[in-house]
């Protein structure tokens, strides 16, 4: 087999890849690739990150005889999949940090019901106005795309003795979850809840999810927070309903665009900023200091699962993504 970890790497991350996978196969990395492109013709295995799809693109484009690939990510929507072989088997790298995910979602879910973030404003501008907290104990709570993030949400929420309800696809929960429901159910859930967490990988299905009509079925004063990808929800609809319901709370970690870099201005289509109904933050649910070392064993770690011939955890469905 010949594997390439397409990655910027320091030595010795390069020598534990090396450690795992060379007698299994050749192991190539990115600056291997720079010296000599026509290496890409002959790569079996691909671990990429999804994040510049450009730049994926152009890797997977050449690598005809692609047998295997894992993205070093939980999503994968930014792949290019038309340009994927339909032999290749697709694998994300989903859960590897939804500890992480799931840890940082309560702090936001925190910060809204005890209206920390209002009482800060009132006295960074030095008035003394008490914005008074939620209780959580007692409150519906649903995680909307119950799985490897929403399991761990649900975990760390117990204690607060709320009422947890979890909706994904198949309808299928476990003993940390109090009810479950298939995704068809939601519209009957939205309106009983006060916090509604979105947790689901970005697909055709899914862009666009909440919308106009969905907002409309929440409570006025309900909590939405999207931890998932910025186009589940629909961008515009959700400033309107800000602007409209001052008594309802978003919380943002995941946007509809990003900039280049980080450090650069962000620019808003719409005045989100002006709003302060609702909490922002620059998509770092995921990150910890050395995050990225975990990410990376995991997805070796998925790799070698293939490479001795065990079925890969997460393979993706690229129906799922494709456009009809």
């Amino acid at each position: 087999m010949n594997i390439l970890v397409f990655l910027d790497l320091d030595e010795d991350t390069k020598r534990y890849i090396l450690k795992k996978l060379s007698s299994y196969g050749n192991v190539f990395f990115k600056e291997d690739v720079i010296k000599n492109e026509d290496i890409l013709e002959e790569m079996d295995v691909l671990l990429i990150t999804s994040g510049r799809r450009k730049l994926t693109r152009e890797i997977i484009s050449r690598s005809r005889k692609l047998k295997f690939l894992q993205t070093l990510s939980a999503g994968v929507d930014n792949l290019p999949f038309e340009i994927i072989s339909e032999s290749t088997l697709i694998a994300s790298n989903s859960g590897a940090n939804a500890e992480e995910v799931a840890e940082y979602t309560i702090g936001l879910l925190l910060v809204a019901a005890k209206k920390i973030h209002l009482n800060d404003r009132s006295l960074r501008r030095q008035i003394w106005n008490v914005h008074t907290p939620r209780i959580i104990k007692g409150s519906n709570i649903l995680i909307w795309g119950y799985g490897n993030i929403g399991r761990e949400i649900a975990i760390r929420l117990r204690p607060f003795k709320p009422n947890l309800y979890g909706v994904n696809r198949r309808g299928v929960g476990d003993d940390n979850i109090d009810f479950i429901y298939p995704a068809d159910n939601v519209d009957s859930l939205l309106p009983l809840m006060d916090y509604i967490i979105l947790t689901l990988p970005l697909t055709k299905y899914t862009r666009g999810i909440v919308d106009k009509k969905r907002l409309s079925l929440m409570k006025k004063d309900a909590t939405l927070i999207n931890v998932g990808r910025g186009d589940l929800i629909k961008e515009g609809d959700l400033y309107y309903h800000l602007l409209e319901n001052p008594e309802f709370t978003a919380v943002i970690d995941v946007w509809w665009r990003y900039p280049k870099k980080r450090g650069e201005k962000y620019e808003f289509k719409y005045p989100f900023y002006k709003l302060d109904n609702i909490i922002m933050t620059p998509h770092v649910a995921g990150y910890w200091d050395n995050f990225r070392d975990k990410l990376i064993k995991t997805a070796i770690e998925n790799i070698l699962r293939f490479l001795k011939g065990e079925r890969p955890l997460n393979i993706i469905n690229r129906e799922d993504y494709l456009n009809d």
